[in-house]
């Protein structure tokens, strides 16, 4: 995941917000991600449509692995956040999808920050990460269907192998006494 702890800039919003806020990204910073969702829930409650709180929200919950938790939090980022920083924001979505294993939602998510941010390097490589992961995915489930296939046309020979040996048998007991069947050669 993408690390970016958004800073706050407007004195407007308030010390109660700000100092909140701060403190979630100083636990966040020291891997206590549960503490930093506390403080960001409570930031959360003096600005409850602030973006910034939003894709913290996400990013704790996101290390945390409550991965719908955290789509949500970044989705309702997007919905007010400039352009300039949608970018990390479809990133972590497409890292969540991914967890999820929601494949093509993931893709969507790193192409739309590719869009915005053509030079994210790590978005390209976990596009082309997650195309290679969907494509396997795909082949997994054509395989089921083919060894399926394969274990058909295995029991079809097998009964026909026992209905050839069940016609030996029956040749061998209907020739004449004295006469013995030749044997095949052991290869």
């Amino acid at each position: 995941t993408l690390i970016f702890l958004f800073a706050l800039t407007s004195l407007a919003w308030g010390d109660s917000y700000s100092s909140l806020n701060n403190k979630g990204n100083q636990m966040y910073k020291k891997g206590d991600f549960k503490k930093a969702w506390e403080y960001y829930h409570q930031a959360e409650i003096e600005k409850p449509e602030a973006p910034e709180i939003r894709y913290n929200l996400g990013n704790s919950l996101h290390q945390q692995k409550q991965w719908e938790g955290a789509l949500q939090n970044y989705q309702k980022a997007l919905q007010s956040t400039p352009d300039i920083n949608q970018a990390q924001i479809y990133y972590n979505v497409g890292n969540t999808f991914y967890r999820l294993d929601k494949y093509p939602e993931a893709i969507a998510a790193y192409k739309k920050c590719l869009e915005i941010n053509p030079t994210d390097e790590d978005a390209k490589y976990n596009l082309e990460y997650v195309r290679k992961k969907l494509q396997e995915k795909k082949n997994q489930q054509k395989q089921p269907q083919s060894k399926n296939q394969q274990n058909k046309d295995k029991q079809k020979q097998n009964q026909k192998d026992q209905a050839q040996i069940q016609q030996d048998q029956n040749q061998k007991q209907n020739q004449p006494q004295g006469q013995q069947q030749q044997k095949q050669n052991p290869q």
